[in-house]
């Protein structure tokens, strides 16, 4: 009777043992996580300063671009009648206007090149760290199904409520690349006006 009391308590010993290595291992990987995400989440918070900080800047010179890149459109409509009418001193009076205009907007758009320049690098560095993120949030789900084995529910818990804060980071970065590549595109299509109006000016004054 003593032998089986005794095997009895052997077993136990081993399945608590076995249990209590399963646990202390998942949460050493689980520790090495947090203290990544901590870091991630406290460089996210540095990159979307910026991020916004660059934005507002190059915003606010696109919106003193758009009124003058407006301007150069009615100003080619006006040397368009000119050179109909074959009125020279009009023609160079408007040709004038508009060189000191398309100066004016290629200061303002070198001025933000720098501002630019940076965004493509913060757009880099978030996408690695959004793709860490990513894998930190697949490494907790593999945690979470070892940690049902070894039926450590309060940890199960900790381990759902970190990936549901993961998402919201997650979305967080989708966000901001997003807003960047919403602001390159709106460069590209200014870029692309202001090639086009040169090109249509050169075609007017060559005639």
């Amino acid at each position: 009777m003593k032998k089986k009391i005794a095997a009895s308590i052997f077993v136990g010993s081993l399945l608590f043992g076995g249990i209590s290595v399963g646990a202390a291992e998942i949460s050493g990987t689980s520790s090495k996580i947090e203290l990544t995400e901590q870091k991630n989440k406290q460089r996210l918070k540095v990159l979307f300063a910026e991020i916004k900080l660059i934005k507002t800047r190059v915003q606010n010179v696109l919106a003193e671009v758009k009124p003058v890149q407006n301007s150069i459109k009615e100003l080619i409509a006006k040397l368009k009648v000119a050179k109909e009418k074959k009125d020279k001193e009009q023609i160079k009076i408007v040709k004038e206007t508009i060189t000191k205009k398309q100066q004016t907007v290629k200061t303002k758009m070198t001025s933000i090149q720098p501002d630019l320049n940076r965004l493509k690098e913060l757009q880099i560095e978030l996408k690695k760290i959004q793709e860490q993120i990513k894998q930190n949030e697949q490494q907790n789900k593999v945690e979470n199904v070892q940690n049902k084995q070894v039926k450590q529910n309060t940890l199960s818990t900790k381990l759902q409520a970190k990936e549901s804060k993961q998402q919201v980071t997650v979305d967080e970065a989708t966000a901001n690349l997003e807003e960047v590549a919403s602001l390159a595109e709106q460069i590209s299509e200014l870029k692309n006006e202001i090639l086009s109006q040169k090109t249509l000016i050169g075609e007017l004054l060559a005639k």
